[in-house]
């Protein structure tokens, strides 16, 4: 029998007993964990084939989830890409095209949009989040519909803070409400430029013969430099961003370790995402907001009660994530909420894979850069900035986008082109519908907060 079988005669089995389908053992409905790590490129993870020992707890996870091998972000920017998680929508149909705008000004979300949190609380559920930086601070659409909403003061904080203050909330949430499910999300930025782990991490990892093959296979640069001119040193990032992830690693860990502490592993569903990768010099980029694969190529792990450990080889998009957590939840209150999401149950039996999407930040343009969007089905992949720039790889003879092959491949350039365009009509036909995302103006201390974390100005990388 397969999963999907099994769930839905289990579901019969529930209503029967009065119970409906996305309810525990206890009566009580599924509770919803959702971890992002900023800036976490997949291949990292010792789980998705790295070699430094950097991610002991989140492989732990895997072996007991459905890992995703190829799962991209629409966009390689923080804010956006948190909001096509919790909205289940690309970045042309939720507005928001990077974690700030121009001259003061900040994007937020059109109000058409109903966000994971808002559609859990009209069903009874407990929402908090806590997150550690100001690029998802209060105030900038990502907040709507939580209960419990908790940011830092500074432009950003630890993650044993982060993680910390979330299990103090849990564990209260869980003596007074303990009857009612709640979702509960956690982003942990640490693995965010600059790369400066605690003490006890700084020296995890030094450069050796492994990293070197490593970057010689990727085609690294040996230094790269940042909009504003900061070089960045290939090796060094490397060690510090390990350290940093080894630090972040230690604290995915201790929120796993407070649920089954508080014995509802059972009736938790636990999902880990990252929300985009980092250059560290690959194409001798440092940072992130192309589409190079390393930028947009993001690591998905969902553990759930039922739901057996494997790996998926099949193309998703973090805008699959919501489609699929309904399905899991099965709350027949969220059928109008379904009608919103662009993504796919992509655990489906039937779901087979298909086209993945991406685009740049749009703040990019201010550095000079062009607005460039790509698509990837099968092996191929497209990038397109316009009909007289386009490249084309091929994943499985070069996964690490070293040679373009389009002028060897002019008929898999038009055909991938196609089916991008055609994307981007529907997309800004659904965009027009849902009505233009806001500008907010931001207050001083908040542009200061991003201005220090190399949003804006001379050291801006989004």
């Amino acid at each position: 029998m397969s999963h999907r079988q099994f769930v839905f005669l289990a579901g019969l089995f529930l209503c029967s007993c009065g119970d409906g389908p996305g309810t525990a053992s206890d009566g009580t409905g599924q509770n919803v964990v959702l971890i992002t790590v900023d800036t976490l490129r997949a291949d990292h993870l010792g789980c998705y084939g790295y070699f430094r020992p950097t991610s002991p707890r989140i492989d732990a996870l895997a072996s007991e989830s459905v890992l995703f091998e190829n799962c991209t972000v629409p966009m390689a920017t923080t804010l956006p890409s948190h909001v096509s998680i919790l909205t289940g929508t690309w970045p042309i149909e939720h507005g928001v095209l990077a974690n700030v705008a121009h001259g003061g000004m900040a994007y937020k979300p059109t109000n058409a949009l109903t966000s994971l949190s808002q559609a859990l609380t009209d069903c009874d559920y407990a929402t908090a989040a806590f997150v550690s930086a100001k690029p998802l601070r209060l105030n900038s659409g990502i907040d709507k519909g939580f209960s419990h909403f908790d940011d830092p003061n500074a432009p950003q904080r630890r993650g044993a803070v982060t993680a910390d203050r979330a299990i103090k909330w849990l564990a209260q949430h869980l003596r007074e409400k303990n009857e009612q499910p709640f979702f509960l999300w956690v982003h942990l930025f640490d693995p965010h430029d600059p790369f400066d782990p605690p003490s006890e991490y700084s020296s995890a990892f030094k450069a050796g013969a492994g990293l070197e093959a490593y970057l010689q296979e990727r085609g690294f640069s040996d230094a790269s430099a940042r909009p504003g001119g900061r070089m960045v040193k290939t090796r060094e990032s490397h060690d510090g961003y390990d350290g940093e992830i080894l630090y972040t690693d230690e604290q995915v860990g201790h929120l796993l370790d407070e649920l089954d502490r508080q014995g509802i592993r059972e009736r938790t569903i636990v999902s880990l995402i990252t929300d985009h990768g980092e250059g560290l010099g690959q194409h001798a980029e440092p940072g992130h907001g192309l589409i190079w694969d390393e930028q947009v190529r993001s690591a998905w792990l969902l553990r759930a009660p039922g739901l057996s450990a494997r790996r998926v080889t099949a193309r998703v998009s973090t805008v699959d994530f919501l489609p699929t957590l309904l399905e899991l939840l099965q709350l027949p209150e969220l059928g109008a909420f379904r009608e919103q999401l662009s993504g796919v149950d992509v655990l489906a039996a039937s779901f087979r894979g298909r086209p993945q999407f991406s685009q740049s930040s749009a703040r990019l343009v201010e550095h000079g850069q062009p607005l460039v969007h790509s698509v990837s089905q099968g092996p191929w992949k497209l990038h397109w900035q316009d009909q007289e720039h386009r490249t084309l790889y091929n994943l499985e003879t070069d996964p690490f986008e070293l040679k373009d092959v389009a002028a060897s491949h002019p008929e898999r350039v038009e055909e991938l082109q196609e089916i991008l365009l055609e994307h981007f009509v529907r997309l800004q036909a659904r965009s027009a519908k849902l009505g233009a995302a806001e500008e907010i103006v931001l207050d001083p201390s908040t542009l200061k907060a991003l201005q220090d974390l190399g949003y804006t100005g001379a050291e801006q990388d989004d």
